[in-house]
């Protein structure tokens, strides 16, 4: 669980606020993505929502019941990686494939005894050849759009940040790329998909918060060169005394 990465991360050392609230945040939305995929999975929430056949054909064949809810919920990953300017990755959907010519955020479905985690990791190696670590990819927030009608699925989108890779990341599938900061983002919103354009809110909030760490890692590395130097003079001083 994300607490639990946290504590691994920093051995020996108390989480700060910030940190701590990282990890209350990831485990929310880990206890949210887990109800609502047992709701619409799990016989009450299929009853609930169930069409009169649909019902019929469930209390029949316990495993037509399984098929069935196999069918309703669709679950996609999503990954938002964050460059050294803070800048999200979107994939620009390539002629001949459904909604081509929008952007997206690159990542995909989830295959059956998959975690949301291995399934990202292995869709990022296929669509843009870059080697990224489960461990390195942090809940940021979900998408759940519901069925539209007969034939379609709910769509439940897990978003997870990342900004540590292997690789340059090159469309391996014949999409264009764009590295996007808030301007581009919102200039491109009516092209954007519908699930990514839901996610711009929290697309901005990623970037603004990755932008101030790294602003602050900055700062105190800063700050540490200068007391070196200050002591390295202060030394040479009185030596020279």
């Amino acid at each position: 669980m994300a607490t639990a990465s946290v504590a691994s991360a920093w051995p020996g050392r108390a989480a700060t606020p910030a940190q701590q609230r990282a990890a209350s945040a990831a485990q929310n939305i880990r206890v949210r993505l887990q109800a609502l995929t047992t709701g619409l999975a799990g016989p009450a929430g299929r009853s609930a929502a169930a069409a009169p056949a649909t019902r019929a054909r469930a209390a029949a064949s316990q495993s037509s019941d399984s098929e069935a809810a196999d069918k309703q919920l669709l679950v996609v990953v999503a990954a938002v990686l964050l460059n050294d300017e803070g800048k999200v990755l979107l994939a620009r959907r390539p002629s001949g494939k459904t909604r081509e010519g929008r952007w997206e955020l690159p990542g995909g479905h989830v295959d059956d005894g998959e975690s949301c985690e291995e399934a990202l990791s292995r869709e990022l190696q296929e669509e843009l050849g870059i080697t990224v670590q489960q461990q390195a990819l942090r809940p940021l927030t979900f998408v759940s759009d519901p069925a539209q009608g007969p034939g379609t699925a709910h769509l439940l989108l897990p978003a997870f940040v990342c900004d540590e890779w292997e690789g340059m990341p090159a469309g391996a599938e014949g999409q264009k790329l764009a590295w996007m900061g808030e301007q581009e983002l919102a200039a491109a919103r009516h092209r954007l998909l519908y699930a990514t354009r839901m996610l711009a809110p929290a697309l901005v909030g990623a970037m603004r918060r990755h932008r101030r760490r790294r602003e602050a890692v900055a700062a105190r590395a800063a700050a540490a060169a200068a007391a070196g130097g200050a002591a390295e003079a202060a030394e040479a001083t009185d030596s020279e005394a």
